[in-house]
């Protein structure tokens, strides 16, 4: 009882060194421990600084150069040169795989997928689409829905009407916008029509029609419509 008075009694100043005295036990019999904890803290946030300049930002700006000859070479049509180089200068192919933590090395992928689907190759395009990673943001999301669009036209091209269904679906799924949102509703309506699902058709097109009204797509569907109708 006598003990519990003294330390209801301990005036303020003594509870303050009290408690700092605690602290300075602490600091000193687990010294290692902070001090290590501090250290690693110190360590990664140097290390990120390191990395970001001079490790990140110099990759990217290389990356850049070499992505400049290869567009090049794609805005001229040359596609084989565009996805494995000229002689002189990297192609997509090898851009990708040396950038790869790099936002150039995710763009190498899709400009080397839309090479592959202009020579016709159309497995090799569905392997470099599908490497393209998702960016974030209302334009990417576009992106990223024409993407998904591009792998479902290489499956439709190779007569896989399923899984050109699922990729013409994620498309639709990954953003609404008056663009990309009605030419891929299509594209699911006609592959619907091919898997003999008129009613999912119909309601793609439907879509197209009263959703998107101001559409390209939406100048000829009912067309469409009227076909999927007398089915």
């Amino acid at each position: 009882m006598e003990q519990n008075k003294k330390h209801t009694n301990e005036e303020p100043q003594e509870a303050i060194e009290n408690a700092l005295s605690s602290t300075e036990i602490f600091l000193r019999d687990h010294s290692k421990i902070f001090l290590g904890i501090v250290g690693a803290i110190i360590v990664v946030v140097a290390a990120v600084f390191c990395y970001k300049n001079f490790v990140s930002q110099p990759k990217e700006q290389e990356a850049s150069a070499q992505m400049f000859v290869a567009e090049q070479l794609f805005a001229g049509d040359k596609f084989e040169e565009a996805l494995n180089g000229d002689g002189n200068n990297l192609g997509f192919l090898e851009i990708a795989k040396k950038y790869a933590s790099t936002p150039q090395g995710n763009l190498a992928n899709r400009y080397a997928g839309i090479c592959y689907m202009k020579l016709g190759k159309w497995n090799e395009a569905i392997k470099s689409l599908s490497q393209v990673k998702e960016s974030k943001g209302v334009p990417s999301e576009v992106l990223n829905s024409m993407n998904y669009g591009m792998i479902g036209d290489c499956y439709s091209q190779l007569g896989d009407y399923a899984n050109a269904k699922n990729y013409y679906t994620r498309a639709i799924d990954c953003t609404k916008n008056s663009l990309t949102t009605p030419m891929y509703l299509k594209k699911l309506g006609m592959i619907f029509e091919k898997l003999g699902d008129n009613k999912s058709a119909l309601e793609a097109y439907k879509r197209i029609k009263y959703e998107f009204t101001t559409s390209i797509e939406a100048r000829d569907v009912n067309k469409y419509i009227g076909r999927v109708e007398q089915k």
